[in-house]
């Protein structure tokens, strides 16, 4: 059996888009390319199996319809967020706004996630298997708004701009621990140079005296 592997970061984590021909999205890098059909139907089948053998099984439905309340399939994945498994929030997510991408709950969840793990990622120096950068985060959140009526995007800008304050608050702890080091280091480098030059002067005023 040869399994398919992402042309871009070579992980075997691809999951299949169901609304384009044979094209797979990799659950680790975004990456998406087209397989051509004879390999998926005869060597490996990556569609069913990937986000549960990989991740844990989270189940979504994709019976939700634009407008709707979140059903139980968003409350299951908000768990998932508030409880720190943002691999497995992720690639519920990727499954999610590919089988329903006209729900906005979905695409904002996932700036949700990356904006989590990046956070975690800047306070606790975690690393996650998904691109949870600011352009990644940021392209989520317009997909959101451009999906979500008047009131819906007042509510999420309102949740970004405290989740986008507290990752600014922990980006500023970094710089100042990076500049009180970079402090200390010029002064011990002076404190290194003044003893330096002290016993310099000194070894030439005993030899001045010697003489």
């Amino acid at each position: 059996m040869v399994d398919l592997k992402c042309n871009s970061c070579g992980s075997n984590q691809l999951h299949k888009i169901e609304t384009e021909d044979n094209t797979y999205i990799c659950l680790h890098c975004g990456n998406k390319q087209v397989v051509e059909e004879n390999i998926t139907n005869n060597r490996y089948n990556v569609t069913n199996n990937i986000v549960n053998n990989v991740y844990g099984e989270v189940k979504v439905s994709g019976d939700i319809q634009s407008g709707d309340e979140p059903s139980n399939d968003l409350q299951k994945i908000d768990a998932l967020i508030k409880l720190g498994e943002y691999d497995r929030a992720y690639a519920a997510l990727i499954k999610a706004t590919n089988e329903n991408p006209e729900m906005y709950q979905f695409w904002w969840m996932l700036t949700k996630v990356c904006m989590s793990a990046y956070k975690g990622h800047l306070t606790k120096k975690i690393s996650y298997r998904f691109d949870y950068t600011v352009p990644a985060y940021e392209g989520f959140y317009e997909k959101s708004k451009i999906l979500a009526n008047e009131e819906q995007i007042k509510e999420i800008s309102k949740e970004y701009e405290i989740l986008n304050k507290e990752i600014q608050e922990a980006k500023a702890k970094i710089d100042q621990k990076a500049s009180e080091a970079s402090k200390n280091h010029i002064r011990d480098t002076i404190v290194i140079l003044s003893v330096l030059v002290v016993f310099i002067a000194a070894v030439w005023l005993i030899a001045t005296l010697i003489k």
